[in-house]
């Protein structure tokens, strides 16, 4: 006699075993005609599931994002059921839900075209009004490989040669069609609806790497109402009227070629803009104390190798060797570069902190179907800058790069209140200052320890006027700010001693770079 405990905290008692759908009829009419899938103890189950036990649940809709995400899912698997019936031969291997929708990676030699995605849609809106129904088998495991194998299926098989023995091999049928699956689906293919657009078609290497086989990955978008799909679709063509390549070459500023690829072309007012910008980031920099360097872009392999960049980085490295047999690298980062012309010299304590900056030009390989526009490319320039300083100013370095002007100039989307204390600090900052609280001193430390004065340093830099001062027992507290400003009052300090606010902590990093 399961008993099944609701949101609401009721519960509902059954004489026997009984599934979720039948839960939801108990529950009401309404909610059965609408229910689409279910959470048994946190975990979405069919509503097919047959409950024995006690538990929880709860019954998720359209307008659940649970219900919402089942419905993409059942729509990748129609989509997979409509190519095989259109197209015979074609294998299918993986169809994950993403976000606003889904895809669906085939195996098929001829590509697919748009008039091809047309006639898809159209099957699967058949698929819809044939309402076949869903249910799962649990398959022994090398039952499940002989069958995918059977149907030259090699993909699916592949990937369940790689499912752990012990682990259940999940089966879906839609009708009669089948196809390797966790799960949860929808009652039946009627439930889906037709809210759905197939958006575009692209290459994809099979488990991602590029050394196998290249894929067809046709994308869709799904929703439980058609204004839900409309406004999406409109969304989405805004969106495409602004993509920054197709406004590069309206307004002639860049443009890209396959002879190059990820790597950008700049047209004159392209480059003047690039340059603009390169100006102002200069000026900051140099307001803020930095010493512009340029290095080498082509360095030895042995540069490489000492880095740590050969062996972490290599593949994505483009190299040559000369006729002396050595071998070079284009490099993909300024970091060792800019350590060569800071190791040049003899350097003394008063020259620290030496901040120093480079506008440098980076190749790094990327996998010709990640790369996007100017958002993914093979070669850029990076603002890189390196600080050079001492321990005991690491602390101060750190605060530098996080807290660029007053706190009360900070807008209010970039604040945040912290749980404790009531100080207002900036997301980054409150992060730190919830890290060295995390850090404590043992309770018959008789002296200010570098944490305390770690945290005191943190305020100081954040305008928050707080003092260390000396207490009995173990629960000592800060200096409330003063009635000038906000209500900012300093995190609770531990010590014994009297005050020490005027040195910063030894901290064990010797420099910064961002």
């Amino acid at each position: 006699m399961p008993t099944i405990k609701l949101p609401d905290g009721k519960n509902l008692i059954f004489s026997k075993k009984i599934t979720g759908l039948e839960i939801a009829e108990k529950i009401s009419k309404s909610l059965s005609k609408q229910a689409l899938v279910m959470s048994v103890d946190d975990q979405l189950k069919d509503l097919s599931h047959l409950i024995e036990n006690d538990c929880s649940i709860k019954i998720f809709t359209s307008k659940d994002s649970e219900g919402l995400e089942t419905i993409r899912h059942d729509t990748a698997h129609i989509l997979a059921m409509a190519v095989q019936e259109l197209f015979p031969g074609t294998q299918v291997t993986i169809g994950p839900v993403i976000e606003n929708g889904f895809y669906y990676d085939f195996a098929r030699k001829e590509p697919f075209t748009q008039e091809d995605l047309n006639k898809i849609e159209n099957k699967m809106k058949e698929i819809v009004d044939r309402n076949e129904p869903t249910f799962r088998e649990v398959w022994k495991r090398n039952k499940a490989i002989s069958h995918f194998k059977d149907k030259g299926e090699i993909y699916k098989a592949e990937i369940i040669e790689g499912i752990p023995k012990e682990e259940k091999v999940s089966i879906y049928f839609h009708g009669e069609w089948n196809d390797l699956c966790r799960g949860p689906h929808l009652p039946s293919t009627g439930k889906v609806g037709k809210f759905f657009k197939l958006t575009k078609v692209s290459g994809a290497y099979w488990r991602g790497d590029s050394k196998n086989e290249m894929l067809q990955r046709i994308y869709g978008t799904s929703w439980s109402t058609q204004k839900d799909l409309d406004n999406y679709l409109k969304r989405i063509e805004e969106a495409e009227k602004r993509d920054h390549r197709k406004l590069g070459k309206e307004m002639n500023l860049f443009h890209f070629r396959e002879e190059s690829p990820g790597s950008v072309f700049w047209h004159e007012k392209g480059w003047i803009l690039f340059q603009k910008l390169i100006d102002y980031m200069r000026a900051k920099q140099k307001k803020a104390g930095y010493k512009e360097i340029n290095t080498p872009e082509i360095l030895d392999r042995s540069l490489w190798e000492k880095s740590g960049h050969w062996e972490k980085f290599g593949e994505h490295m483009y190299t040559s060797k000369t006729p002396d047999e050595k071998i070079f690298a284009i490099k993909p980062m300024n970091c060792p570069g800019c350590v060569e012309v800071f190791k040049q010299g003899l350097k003394s304590y008063r020259d620290l902190p030496l901040k120093i900056s480079e506008f440098g030009k980076v190749h790094r390989y990327e996998p010709s179907g990640a790369l996007h526009g100017l958002l993914r490319v093979r070669a850029f320039t990076q603002d890189d800058a390196h600080i050079f300083c001492t321990q005991e100013q690491v602390e101060k370095g750190r605060m530098d790069l996080v807290v660029r002007q007053p706190v009360p100039e900070l807008r209010p989307r970039h604040l945040d209140r912290t749980k404790d204390s009531g100080l207002v600090v900036p997301e980054m900052v409150r992060d730190l200052i919830a890290n060295s609280q995390r850090q404590t001193c043992g309770e018959h430390d008789h002296r200010v320890t570098p944490p305390e004065r770690s945290r005191y340093w943190r305020l100081r830099l954040l305008g928050v006027h707080c003092q260390l001062r000396a207490v009995q027992g173990n629960r000592p507290t800060g200096h409330q700010a003063p009635a000038t400003h906000r209500t900012l009052v300093a995190p609770p300090l531990r010590g014994r001693t009297g005050p020490e606010v005027d040195r910063l902590p030894r901290l064990a990093s010797c420099s910064i770079s961002r």
